[in-house]
């Protein structure tokens, strides 16, 4: 992803990198950018990476819905292999 957005699409891999690292808390922030991208883009791809790390955060019987959310939203936009991939 290229231009003003690159900045906001980073907060998914800190919220993955955290959640990962067993420090949630350091979530926090990235997913507060990360809403106020998905508000401002009203784009899917924004709108899927936020259920992608809402499924990563969230209660865990939310975290099947946010993940297929989050594909459903990565199929229609071709251009995010990526990021489709980082959901599977």
């Amino acid at each position: 992803m290229r231009g003003p957005d690159r900045p906001f699409s980073q907060s998914g891999d800190l919220v993955e990198a955290a959640v990962r690292a067993g420090q949630r808390e350091r979530a926090a922030e990235p997913m507060e950018l990360l809403a106020q991208w998905e508000q401002a883009a009203n784009r899917p791809a924004a709108l899927a990476l936020s259920h992608r790390c809402q499924a990563l955060t969230g209660p865990e019987g939310e975290t099947e819905r946010h993940f297929t959310a989050a594909l459903h939203l990565h199929d229609a936009d071709t251009a995010q292999p990526f990021e489709r991939a980082a959901v599977r």
